[in-house]
């Protein structure tokens, strides 16, 4: 998966899949240690091989970017997923 990474995306923060619907392709994510909004999630987002999808609770890696409709995660990684290189 290529993601191009913007100046307006953060540094990798934690948190926990709030919900993710596999048929639409999106949910949230909470973040971790700091009471905020969840961050939106698409599916094209998540840097899996394959199949890309998130379970409810799931703990996970992100990089939170600012575009023109609020926050969202730019790059996800399930905590317990092999490790993968930096994106480019």
């Amino acid at each position: 998966m290529t993601t191009s990474l913007t100046p307006q995306t953060t540094d990798w923060l934690t948190g926990s899949v709030a919900w993710f619907d596999a048929q639409k392709g999106f949910g949230f994510i909470a973040p971790d240690g700091v009471r905020q909004a969840p961050v939106f999630v698409e599916f094209d987002h998540i840097d899996l091989p394959g199949y890309r999808t998130l379970t409810e609770g799931q703990q996970v890696l992100f990089r939170r970017e600012f575009g023109p409709h609020g926050r969202a995660a730019a790059v996800v990684r399930p905590v317990d997923a092999p490790q993968w290189p930096e994106p480019l």
